[in-house]
């Protein structure tokens, strides 16, 4: 199983329920049997996302900011 915390974009994610407690596995936000591929768009890097009304996962979209040096 896979447990996500948080919400929004500010999403933890541990792939693996023996480095958690009971306790910490049943304060997740979210639990997944496998983590959805995100989508490749060109520009953009995919971010997890969890909607804080309706616990649902998805990832969101945003634009690749190429650095001037």
């Amino acid at each position: 199983m896979i447990y996500l915390f948080g919400t929004e974009d500010q999403v933890s994610v541990i792939m693996n329920e023996r480095f958690l407690t009971k306790e910490q596995r049943e304060k997740a936000t979210l639990v997944l049997e496998t983590l959805p591929e995100p989508e490749e768009r060109d520009g953009y890097y995919a971010v997890r996302y969890i909607d804080k009304d309706t616990k649902e996962f998805s990832y969101i979209y945003r634009e690749i900011e190429e650095e001037n040096d």
